[in-house]
C-alpha cells in the first residue's frame, strides 16, 4: 500500500531545468565536491511549517477517521503512527534540497543569496533525478509546479 502511494507521489518527473540559488562560496563547493548537499529539515532556517505540518496531519487523520468516510483506514492509522513518531527531532531524519523552474526570482536571491553574491545553478532535470536515484534519494516535483 505505502509502495503504491510513494510510486504515485513520484510518477510526475520535472521537464523544465531546475535553479539552485546559492551564494558564490556554495558554488564553489559544488564545484570542488562534485555534490550538492541536502540539509536535515529540522536546521533550516524556518522549521515553523515542518512543525506545523506534524502538528496538523495527525489531527486531521483522526478527524477523517472519527468521520467514518476514510476507504484506507489502515493506511492513514500507519501514517499517523509514522508522523507521530518519526517526523520529530529525535525520529526519522528527512533532508530536503531546494530548487525553482525559475532561475532569476526575487524572493529566491533574497532568501538564499548575499547582496550582489549569489548564483542560480541549472540543472538539467533527467541528471539530477539520475544523481538522486544512484544516492537512493528521489526528487520530488511537488513543489516544482
Amino acid at each position: 500500500m505505502i509502495t503504491e502511494l510513494v510510486e504515485k507521489l513520484y510518477a510526475q518527473r520535472p521537464e523544465k531545468t531546475l535553479y539552485h540559488y546559492t551564494s558564490f562560496q556554495g558554488v564553489i563547493g559544488i564545484v570542488e565536491g562534485g555534490s550538492l548537499r541536502a540539509t536535515e529539515i529540522h536546521f533550516l532556517n524556518d522549521e515553523a511549517e515542518m512543525n506545523h505540518t506534524a502538528n496538523l496531519l495527525p489531527y486531521a487523520i483522526v478527524e477523517r477517521l472519527k468521520e467514518g468516510k476514510a476507504t484506507n483506514s489502515r493506511f492513514l492509522i500507519q501514517l499517523r503512527e509514522w508522523i507521530v513518531h518519526r517526523m520529530t527531532l529525535l525520529g526519522h531524519m528527512l533532508f530536503v534540497a531546494c530548487f525553482t523552474s525559475n532561475g532569476n526570482l526575487l524572493s529566491q536571491w533574497r532568501s538564499y543569496c548575499p547582496m550582489a553574491k549569489g548564483v542560480s545553478l541549472g540543472f538539467h532535470p533527467a541528471t539530477l533525478s539520475a544523481s538522486a536515484s544512484s544516492s537512493r534519494t528521489r526528487l520530488d516535483n511537488a513543489l516544482m509546479r
